[in-house]
C-alpha cells in the first residue's frame, strides 16, 4: 500500500499491514496480535528489531518514518503504533514530538 500525496493513511489497511509484518517477523499468527499486545514484553522485540520493523512499514506505505519523530510509546503496543502511521503525513513527514498520538504511556526503551 503506497500512500497518496496530501491523503491520511485508511486504519484499517494500516492495521492489517502491520499484523503481517509482526507476524512475519515474530512467526506468529496474525489474528492472536490484537492492539493490546505489547511489541517488546509480549512479542519479544528488541531494540534492533524495532529498527527493522520500522523501516519494513516505511518500504510497505511507501513513505519514510521519521526516527527522530518516532519515540517509544509509538511502538509500545500494536494498537499505539497503528496510531503513530496512521497519523503520519504521507508525503514523509513524520509528526512532531509534542504531535505523538495519545494511547498509552511509557516512553521508556525497554
Amino acid at each position: 500500500m503506497k500512500a497518496r500525496p496530501g491523503s491520511r493513511l485508511d486504519r484499517q489497511e494500516v492495521s492489517k499491514i502491520i499484523r503481517r509484518v509482526l507476524a512475519e517477523m515474530t512467526q506468529r499468527d496474525a489474528a492472536t496480535l490484537d492492539e493490546s499486545t505489547r511489541l517488546f514484553l509480549d512479542l519479544g522485540l528488541t531494540s534492533v528489531n524495532a529498527v527493522e520493523l520500522v523501516m519494513l512499514l516505511g518500504d510497505e506505505f511507501g513513505m519514510r518514518l521519521k526516527a527522530e519523530s518516532l519515540g517509544w510509546e509509538a511502538l509500545e503496543t500494536l494498537g499505539s503504533l497503528i496510531r503513530y502511521v496512521a497519523a503520519v503525513d504521507p508525503d514523509g513527514n513524520g509528526l512532531e514530538e509534542n504531535e505523538q498520538p495519545s494511547g498509552p504511556a511509557g516512553g521508556k526503551a525497554p
